[in-house]
């Protein structure tokens, strides 16, 4: 799975008013995904997909890519994931919620 093709065909429909409360920067470091390591900001009026982690992130995520994939097809709950240690949150609790938005845009 190649992260920045999803993420570059998700900025094409990218509605700002969907994802307003969303603003701020996201790392992720997906072991066995491409790449590994990224960021995704998202702006007022687009989202960005930048390789390599940026330093002020509100959120990282650190998972594996098989439970990654299946948090983006919907075969995986976020949130038994996370409980279970197969996905680790650092930073905001909050925006962890609120990134399952853009999660669900990407099937």
């Amino acid at each position: 799975m190649n992260f920045e093709e999803i993420f570059n065909r998700a900025a094409v429909n990218f509605d700002p008013e969907k994802f307003k409360e969303l603003k701020g920067k996201y790392g992720f470091e997906i072991s066995g995904g491409i790449p590994e390591k990224f960021t995704i900001e998202v702006t007022d009026d687009r989202v960005i997909f930048i390789n390599g982690i940026n330093d002020a992130l509100n959120l990282k995520v650190i998972s594996d890519m098989e439970t990654i994939q299946g948090i983006i097809s919907g075969d995986i709950k976020a949130v038994p994931a996370f409980m279970s240690g197969k996905v680790k949150i650092l930073g905001d609790m909050t925006a962890a919620m609120k990134i399952k938005k853009l999660f669900n845009t990407l099937r």
